[in-house]
């Protein structure tokens, strides 16, 4: 006998039902079972009051769902006008009942029935996580928007003035396109014949190198003044070219540059040619002014 009340005990004890602590047992009407069963929790803000006790379909025509509800919690005033709702805590949580307070301030009697409020389920759950996404979502995209619609208006006239930059550019280069070229020939050239000649004109800055030692024993006075004037008048011819005055301020703009460059590398070509073949003119000639002033510092 004792060994029958123990299993009884047991049996009910693992469906989550102590049959030592029965409490309230309550009632709640559901369209939809929610896939509610025996043992499911009964809670209030998350806190477990009870268990499901029992279920059973009510009306076959209807398919309503009677749900049994063992409340085990004493310390719990659950007042009268309180709702039973099938939540679901958790995306993979099992669905529980759970009881909504009311306030009427009449307490619930043992068989009383309780309204069945609306059941959240799966789908209200995921809206509660969805709606705050899309709210944010939906600021964003105005403020982009926002953005993007002035930036809209002004983007063909940016390129519109970005493509007829281009296109002047372009005119620039093609129609300068041979002078340029003839320019940059010319220098070559230019370049060449310095670099051939480049002992020739080693000799000449070293003469040059004797003449500024030579200018350095005139007077201090005489030399500061003479530079002074000389920079005054090379101020003066820097002022011109940059006004476009003369010869060199229409070098730039002037169609016969290169032809002026051309004939200044052919004349120097025959300079160094003419020094190369015949060294004893030019060097008598220096030979002969220095005797001349050997002569009259001797008298």
């Amino acid at each position: 006998m004792v060994t029958l009340a123990v299993t009884i005990w047991g049996f009910y004890f693992l469906k989550g039902q102590d049959l030592f602590k029965p409490g309230k047992v309550l009632f709640v009407v559901f369209p939809h079972a929610g896939f509610i069963e025996p043992s499911t929790p009964v809670v209030v803000n998350g806190y477990k009051i009870g268990i499901v006790s029992d279920t059973r379909l009510m009306d076959p025509t209807q398919g309503t769902v009677l749900v049994e509800l063992r409340i085990t919690e004493d310390d719990l005033f659950l007042d009268k006008e309180s709702e039973a709702i099938i939540s679901s805590p958790g995306l993979i949580a099992a669905n529980v009942i759970d009881i909504k307070l009311g306030k009427s301030g009449k307490e619930v009697q043992d068989g009383d029935t309780l309204k069945a409020g609306l059941s959240l389920g799966i789908e209200a759950t995921l809206m509660n996580i969805v709606e705050p996404l899309q709210n944010n979502m939906n600021s964003v995209l105005k403020n982009l928007d926002s953005v993007l619609v002035p930036m809209k208006t002004s983007l063909p006239s940016t390129v519109d003035n970005l493509n007829q930059l281009i296109t002047d550019v372009d005119r620039l280069v093609r129609n300068n396109d041979q002078k340029v070229g003839s320019i940059v020939q010319n220098l070559d050239k230019l370049m060449g014949t310095l670099a051939r000649n480049e002992r020739q004109l080693d000799s000449m800055i070293g003469n040059l190198h004797q003449f500024s030692d030579t200018l350095a024993a005139l007077e201090l006075a005489k030399t500061v003044a003479t530079t002074q004037q000389a920079m005054e008048q090379v101020r003066n011819l820097l002022q011109s070219i940059n006004e476009g005055e003369g010869t060199l301020g229409q070098l730039a703009k002037s169609d016969a540059l290169h032809r002026r460059i051309d004939s200044t590398a052919l004349s120097l070509q025959l300079l160094m040619t003419e020094i190369n073949e015949h060294p004893e003119r030019f060097l008598h000639f220096s030979l002969i002014h220095v005797n001349k002033n050997k002569d009259k510092s001797i008298k």
